[in-house]
């Protein structure tokens, strides 16, 4: 995923609603890239579901398993 910023000097923050879904980087300014890791999941379930958030934007991130 790629933010993109409008100004140079634009703050922003990154979150995961889940912890299974981590950020490389959690806050910065200006564009940057925020590379986003899945771990390993151990559950039965067919997929799993997480909201990432960086700028005020957010997007479901979804893994089959």
């Amino acid at each position: 995923m790629t933010l993109t910023a409008t100004h140079g000097d634009t703050p922003w923050v990154a979150t995961s609603d889940q912890a299974w879904l981590t950020l490389d980087k959690l806050a910065g300014t200006g564009g940057d890239t925020v590379t986003l890791t899945a771990a390993a999941t151990t559950l039965s379930q067919s997929t799993r579901t997480a909201n990432v958030t960086i700028g005020g934007q957010t997007v479901a991130v979804t893994q089959a398993a």
